[in-house]
């Protein structure tokens, strides 16, 4: 019954959604990711703020893989607590393919020979791709929205990579 009840209402809402040439926020089902998007902006949005905890994977204090781990976790998937090896996960996409829930990978600031940084893709417009972090820069040092174009963050990009 709830299945079914779960099913008519998502049903509903995209008819709702086509029959006014709009894209409904309620509809979970809108990016090929198949993550829940509402969700996501939920958890992402109550994060902000939270302080940089290096190892800290909680509203206590995050780093930047304990951040991307903690907002996935309560998506329903599990991640390793690197962002190594995180980066060895998924599908890799381009640049300007990325989506919202998509993550994007950075060398460290002091190495830049290997990974070291992460964040989660929530915006991608023409010169704004806004992506989500926790951030150990004493001018941010939490989690932060950064916009990867009016920052440093291209000279230390890797890829881009697509989880589901």
């Amino acid at each position: 019954m709830k299945n079914a009840l779960s099913t008519f209402l998502f049903l509903f809402i995209s008819s709702i959604g086509m029959a006014n040439g709009v894209e409904d926020s309620l509809v979970s089902t809108t990016d090929s990711s198949s993550l829940d998007l509402a969700k996501l902006e939920h958890i992402e949005g109550s994060c902000l703020g939270t302080q940089y905890k290096w190892g800290g994977e909680s509203m206590e204090g995050f780093d930047c893989s304990g951040f991307v781990r903690f907002v996935f976790k309560q998506l329903g998937i599990e991640l390793p607590h690197s962002s190594k090896a995180i980066s060895k996960m998924g599908k890799q996409i381009p640049l300007n393919e990325a989506k919202k829930g998509d993550l994007i990978i950075f060398t460290g600031h002091k190495d830049r020979a290997h990974v070291g940084h992460l964040g989660i893709v929530m915006d991608n417009e023409p010169d704004c791709l806004i992506f989500t972090h926790s951030s150990s820069a004493p001018k941010n040092n939490g989690v932060v929205r950064t916009n990867y174009y009016d920052s440093n963050y291209p000279n230390r990009f890797i890829k881009i990579i697509r989880l589901k």
